[in-house]
């Protein structure tokens, strides 16, 4: 009789096992040790049974040991689940995974304040939270700073450049404009009031801008019905009327207003002849007439006035003749014949302009016609343009006279953010001086937020966060809210399960996920532990020795067929 065979039956196993054990080696104590799992049947404290290991039990059967994650996925709205396919096992194997951090981007409110670099954490869901670092910061509000423009005027559409920083510089459109400057242009008009209102012209606004006429000055003068007498040429007079400071007149020339024969009427004068003055800068004739049949002047009449810029001789003034006659003397009064503006003034309260009195001087009754120009004016509202008005020579509208231009130019009033930009490092938030547009000086007030992070931890929820708006804790900022992209996280393996031939595949389950992949990772379940196909004793020990397990061949050979003992060794 064989003492063993190659097929896996109770009767082919090795005869003499039992003798190891102080058994008779009969085919009784054979077939009680055959796939035997009852504890202390042959010793106390150990589990001793003979077993028919074929290949395939030996090295065919794998278990479970782990799970890959090759993606995972993105998606999910509650944590993510993980099936093992069954194959050709006797065992399933199982596990649990968690939910895990893909990526992070801002919500609605992308917060303000923070730094590049920090690192933010979620604040809810359970297990271990998520933190994501801070990539890079957009520009989240821009306010027009104290500084609305120095020099040139900017035009509404103008694009500004924020300045500094490190990365894709951020742009700012200018909205409105407003008038910073306004100064009287080539005209100062005539016939405005002080206090009155004028409006500048042109442009698109909601709001036209307006300036108020402050002071008025001389614009022209005129001698009035009464060009006065006794006065001299270079003397300067001042008017009488009006408030502020008051205009002064050059008298330039003058003219003879009167004369008479003086005390030496002189003889041999024909009647109609002319004589002239003989002194004085500047020269008048007169005609002689005479009586009848008789050559003294009776009376002489101004042909021509003159104009002096030195008076003549105003007593006894020696004539010349263009006839016969001599020693004709006059008697003159002069009246002023030319004015010019020799200060404009300055009038918050317009004078007289018709026969204006004047004071100073040597000479008395002169009265003056004077028109006045606008002399200086003030802002009263700025106006709001989305098109600027005309900035040189405006023509204005408005008040009591006419003519008057002025020359503007215009300030940033409201600037709106056209591109965020992208920054590695923040700009300078406070009064940032940007570049471009068509005028300068213009600050602008910052305000930064976040634009992209990276996932600093995956983090690990068996109860997912909040996926929208999800609220943070850390950073230098505030209000900051993100929404998660959750994927498959590690999977932990609660049955390894026993004899799979082939690689078990997973299924990832869970609302909304898509695009995870996840591969099992697999262990031979005896390699190592039975030392050769063919006939092996299996001893488990058992109370303090439990658990472990010893396998020794007793007959290393190619064992067919498959007894029940797939609890033990499944393929």
């Amino acid at each position: 009789m064989a003492l063993w065979g190659n097929t896996d039956t109770t009767a082919n196993s090795p005869l003499y096992t039992p003798s190891q054990f102080n058994l008779e080696p009969n085919a009784t104590n054979r077939d009680a040790l055959y796939g035997n799992t009852t504890a202390d049947a042959f010793v106390t404290g150990e589990t001793i049974g003979v077993y028919g290991v074929s290949v395939a039990e030996l090295s065919g059967s794998t278990r479970v040991s782990g799970a890959t994650i090759v993606a995972p996925g993105i998606g999910f709205s509650a944590r993510p689940t993980v099936t093992f396919s069954a194959e050709e096992s006797s065992v399933t194997a199982t596990g649990t995974s968690v939910g895990v951090a893909v990526s992070a981007a801002p919500g609605t409110n992308n917060g303000s304040g923070y730094i590049q670099a920090e690192v933010v954490e979620l604040t809810d869901g359970t297990g271990t939270n998520a933190s994501f670092n801070i990539l890079t910061n957009e520009v989240k509000t821009v306010a027009l700073g104290d500084v609305a423009g120095v020099s040139g005027s900017y035009v509404p559409g103008d694009t500004l450049t924020v300045a500094g920083g490190t990365g894709t510089g951020a742009t700012v459109n200018v909205v409105t404009t407003t008038v910073r400057t306004v100064a009287i242009g080539a005209n100062n008009g005539t016939g405005y009031l002080q206090s009155e209102v004028v409006t500048v012209l042109g442009g698109t606004a909601s709001i036209e801008a307006n300036v108020n006429i402050v002071t008025n000055v001389i614009k022209t003068v005129a001698l009035g019905s009464n060009n006065g007498s006794g006065y001299l040429p270079t003397e300067v007079v001042t008017g009488a009327t009006g408030a502020g400071t008051k205009a002064t007149f050059t008298i330039d020339t003058n003219e003879v207003k009167t004369v008479v024969i003086g005390d030496v009427p002189g003889s041999g004068y024909v009647n109609g002849e002319i004589v002239s003055t003989t002194t004085g800068t500047g020269s008048a004739t007169f005609t002689v007439t005479t009586g009848a049949a008789d050559t003294i002047p009776a009376s002489l009449a101004i042909t021509n006035a003159g104009s002096f810029s030195t008076n003549p001789t105003l007593n006894e003034e020696v004539t010349t003749s263009d006839g016969s006659g001599t020693l004709l003397t006059l008697d003159l009064t002069m009246g002023v014949e030319t004015i010019s503006i020799a200060t404009a003034g300055s009038y918050t309260t317009d004078p007289t302009l018709t026969d204006e009195a004047i004071t100073g001087g040597s000479g008395a009754d002169l009265v003056l016609d004077l028109t006045t120009g606008v002399g200086s004016i003030t802002i009263n509202d700025a106006g709001s343009y989305t098109v600027n008005p005309t900035l040189d020579e405006n023509a204005v509208t408005g008040g009591s006279g006419s003519d008057l231009t002025l020359d503007l130019t215009t300030d940033v009033l409201t600037v709106a953010l056209d591109d965020g930009g992208s920054y590695t490092a923040n700009p300078t938030l406070d009064e940032n001086v940007p570049t471009g547009g068509t005028g300068t000086g213009a600050t602008l007030d910052l305000t930064m937020g976040v634009e992209t992070l990276s996932v600093n931890a995956v983090g690990a929820y068996t109860v997912l966060p909040t996926l929208t708006d999800s609220s943070i804790t850390g950073g230098s900022g505030a209000a900051l809210v993100l929404d998660v992209v959750i994927g498959v996280g590690p999977v932990t393996m609660s049955n390894n399960g026993v004899g799979y031939v082939t690689t078990p595949t997973i299924t990832v389950g869970g609302a909304g996920g898509s695009g995870a992949n996840v591969v099992a990772v697999m262990q031979s379940s005896r390699s190592g532990e039975i030392p050769h196909a063919g006939w092996n004793l299996r001893t488990e020990g058992s109370g303090g020795r439990a658990g472990r397990v010893t396998w020794e061949t007793l007959v290393a050979m190619h064992i067919t067929g498959d007894a029940t003992d797939d609890d033990v060794l499944p393929e």
